[in-house]
């Protein structure tokens, strides 16, 4: 009784070290120590082979758990033992279950298939996970080991998740593929065939969710097109360890969300992945041309793009507004280009801009409206509706020019409701009527500015007289603008003369000015309109180091009537004079009851203020003053000090010898 108790025991050890050896959480033999079934004639044979995994079959594994199994059940174990360091294992001693001689199975199997097919190979091995040989009898008849190998298909250990890109466009439509990756411990992808479950966070806080079914919502994105089914248990296939489903189909109107995707293993949630798609609004773009009436593109103003809604009544508002400024480069000028416009709500858009024609007025214009694109850009240009001129003056800068040579701008400026209107590229055509005086160069037909303004330079010739510019701008058919200017060419000559008092005496630095003048009928008199531009106009008169005192000079005076004028310290007075022929045509001119004589050459105009009585400063000629004589008092002498006697060496040695003796005497005493 106690040897029974002993092996019983004995039992009991043995199956304890063999659970220890294999985990709990495996599918492994639960029944173990079984006996073989019955011997073929009594023979016995061996087994060998290796333990590989799924995805390296070059490499063994080592020290796995190697069992003898019943092939029609597997819980059912007769033998074990471990690999060695390579992955190699062999047992022996396994009874022989059919004869190849005589194809026939042993008693203990019905069939001979039976008998050829009574065994399996059991193998496991962390953390690569477990396998099974191929059904294997023992042949009576073969003298060497049977050989089969295990397969170990590894567990699942991780998840990567990818995704095509990391957004979808909520517009129901856009989709990405999203991918999850499955790996054993080692890092290599697991078989085809684990299952991988796919779901979608909740849309307010992305919490991980497991389960079936998995509801669609148009708030979250869908793994699915709406209206397809829920598959998203997906096996990994083509021997990746992938597996995977397309996800998106948000709608519109939650542009600017997200979803979490989550990927886990079927069999073990605790191995799973996750990422963030974003919903990104559905976008368009959109671009076009700003031009006038004319067709020209109108660079550097604003244009605003209204992204319009609709209210369930129908009635449309607006959603948001973009602005932009249109390009100023050729060659586009006028143009402006919208993106990233965002869709969400958006049923149409227009686009306006506005230009400052004149001081006082601005003119608008509008595209239509334009459903946005989400796929192409959409395209809407502006024409801005500018009234035409109605009116061109032409002007000179200067209306008297010296023969010879001397230059002038004509200018040409178009108005609209008489003000200046403000509007470049309208061609401007300029015309003389009489060469020989004055000629314009070859080509005479230039634009306007973007003040409205045409230029040309008119060039005088060596012949006196007038000529008539005349600027034309052709609207449109039917629609011409001119105008007239006339400018004179004369000769010139020089103004001279004196600014004296009353008496006849130059003045020095006196103000001397020459003017242009107009006749006024009202007081029958010359009236100053402005300054002569000439140079050294006005000037003062001399202070004689160079010329007579109160003298001035003008050169190169236009042949006109002028008025020169002398002040001094408040008094003025002054002499109109015509230099050259008298233009009486002018209409400055006209009506003169008083017109001096003409003067050709030098004209010497003596300038006497009758009120002003010039007094020269006086020169002070500085008186020398007298020098002072310092007196120096005599210096009281310092008295000298008599000198305080020194005792002499004579007197030291006295002293020495007397105490020399005084000490002998006290001596001699004692």
């Amino acid at each position: 009784m106690k040897n029974i108790t002993k092996a019983a025991l004995a039992v009991l050890v043995i199956l304890c070290f063999i659970g220890a050896m294999v985990p709990a959480s495996a599918i492994y033999p639960t029944e173990f120590g079984l006996k073989y079934p019955a011997a073929y004639d009594g023979k016995k044979g061996s087994v060998t082979g290796r333990v590989t995994t799924s995805v390296n079959g070059t490499v063994g594994i080592g020290n796995a758990y190697i069992a003898i199994v019943n092939a029609s059940n597997v819980s059912q174990e007769y033998f074990n033992t471990t690999s060695d360091a390579y992955g190699n294992y062999q047992i022996t001693g396994i009874n022989a279950t059919y004869s190849s001689n005589t194809q026939t199975p042993s008693p203990a199997f019905p069939t001979l298939a039976a008998g050829m097919a009574a065994y399996k190979m059991y193998a496991y091995k962390e953390p690569y996970g477990e396998g099974y040989s191929a059904a294997f009898g023992i042949d009576r008849d073969q003298q060497s080991a049977s050989t089969t190998s295990v397969v170990i298909f590894t567990k699942p250990a991780r998840i990567e998740l990818k995704a095509e890109r990391g957004h979808v466009v909520a517009d129901g439509m856009d989709n990405i593929q999203i991918c999850a990756y499955m790996y054993d411990a080692l890092g290599n992808p697991v078989a085809d065939g684990y299952n991988i479950n796919f779901t979608v966070g909740n849309a307010t806080n992305n919490t991980f969710t497991s389960g079936f079914p998995w509801t669609w919502s148009a708030a979250n994105g869908s793994l699915v097109a709406p209206g397809q089914g829920t598959a998203i248990d997906q096996p990994t296939k083509d021997n990746l360890g992938k597996a995977c489903v397309q996800f998106g189909w948000v709608d519109e109107l939650y542009g600017g969300n997200n979803s979490t995707i989550w990927a886990y293993y079927a069999e073990d949630s605790s191995i799973f992945a996750n990422l963030k798609i974003y919903f990104e609004a559905p976008t368009g773009s959109w671009t076009g041309y700003v031009v006038d009436s004319y067709g020209t593109g109108y660079g550097g103003i604003p244009v605003t793009l209204h992204v319009m809604g609709q209210f369930g009544n129908g009635t449309y508002y607006e959603i948001y507004n973009m602005t932009r400024t249109t390009s100023s480069s050729q060659p586009f000028v006028g143009l402006f280009v919208f993106d990233y416009i965002v869709l969400q709500g958006a049923i149409h858009g227009y686009v306006d801009a506005s230009a400052q024609l004149t001081d006082n007025l601005t003119i608008y214009g509008a595209s239509n409206n334009y459903s946005i694109n989400r796929s192409r850009t959409s395209i809407g240009s502006i024409v801005l509706r500018i009234p035409p001129p109605d009116a061109i003056k032409v002007t000179a800068e200067k209306d008297t020019i010296l023969v010879g040579g001397q230059s002038d701008w004509i200018i040409a400026q178009l108005y609209y409701n008489g003000q200046k209107y403000k509007r470049a590229n309208i061609p401007v055509t300029f015309e003389s009527d009489n060469d020989t005086v004055a000629t314009l160069p070859k080509v005479k037909t230039n634009i306007t500015d973007l003040n409205g303004q045409a230029w040309i330079l008119l060039t005088s010739n060596n012949t006196v007289g007038k000529v008539n510019i005349t600027g034309t701008a052709a609207i449109m058919y039917g629609h011409n603008l001119s105008d007239t200017t006339t400018v004179r060419v004369v000769g010139w000559g020089t103004v001279s003369g004196i600014v004296t008092d009353m008496n006849k005496v130059g003045i020095p630095n006196a103000n001397v000015t020459l003017w242009n003048v107009k006749w006024n009928e009202t007081l029958g008199r010359w009236e100053n309109t402005g300054i002569v531009d000439i140079p050294e106009n006005p000037q003062l008169s001399n202070d004689g180091r160079t010329a007579a005192v109160g003298m001035y000079t003008y050169y190169r005076v236009p042949w006109n009537v002028y008025n020169v004028t002398g002040e001094k310290e408040g008094h003025i007075w002054y002499a109109v004079f015509v230099m050259g022929p008298f233009p009486s045509d002018l209409k400055d001119y006209q009506n003169a009851t008083y017109v001096p004589g003409s003067e050709y050459g030098t004209a010497t105009h003596n300038i006497a203020i009758p009120d002003y009585s010039y007094i020269a400063p006086v020169s002070i000629t500085p008186t020398p003053s007298a020098s002072a004589t310092a007196t120096v008092a005599p210096a009281t002498p310092t008295p000298t000090p008599t000198p305080v006697p020194t005792p002499g060496f004579e007197t030291l040695f006295a002293l020495a010898g007397l105490l020399g003796v005084a000490y002998l005497v006290a001596r001699k005493e004692n």
